[in-house]
């Protein structure tokens, strides 16, 4: 069984001090609409289109660019 201080250690936030310390914060604003999540979605394309996605993603369709492409089942 672990003990409490260990688990504390585990469930530390790696990298600087303070990091993930504000995730509760962070996702309370994201549920009351403080951050604007829509622009961080990027493209979403149907399951069938996947071979456009991924030129897309792959930087092979001329004058468009992202950096996150979804695929979805519709």
């Amino acid at each position: 069984m672990v003990g409490e201080d260990e688990f504390r250690v585990v469930a530390q936030p790696a990298g600087h001090a303070g990091a993930g310390l504000d995730t509760a914060t962070a996702a309370e604003l994201v549920d009351v609409g403080e951050i604007p999540t829509a622009a961080m979605l990027g493209d979403s394309f149907p399951l069938e289109e996947f071979e456009q996605a991924f030129e897309l993603l792959t930087r092979k369709t001329a004058g468009r660019d992202s950096i996150r492409v979804a695929l979805r089942s519709e």
